[in-house]
């Protein structure tokens, strides 16, 4: 399954093309994938990295009404992956403040 989704990849690839289809199969997560390799091919590519970090920010801002538990590993997960990730893109702002604010 490519990310959440039942298309296949020739259906991405016909209504999105070949940039679209590589974008969604480096965000798709594989079973017992290694989580630095995952951010480092997402960040050689600016589409999966642009979708990558507006799903952080988007999951950060609904964060808020979860367990403790789940804020805590996405807190820990942002500062050790996505910070970076977000350094001077237009999402860096955006996801610090959501960050500080999932922190209180």
């Amino acid at each position: 399954m490519l990310e959440d989704t039942d298309a296949t990849e020739e259906e991405i690839q016909q209504y999105g093309g070949e940039q679209v289809l590589q974008a969604v199969k480096l965000l798709t997560k594989s079973k017992g994938y290694v989580m630095d390799e995952y951010i480092e091919n997402i960040k050689n590519n600016e589409i999966a990295k642009v979708v990558k970090l507006a799903d952080r920010l988007h999951n950060l801002q609904c964060a808020k009404v979860a367990s403790d538990k789940f804020k805590n590993r996405y807190i820990k997960e942002t500062e050790e992956y996505y910070l970076d990730l977000a350094k001077a893109t237009v999402f860096e702002n955006d996801i610090i403040n959501a960050l500080n604010k999932l922190k209180n």
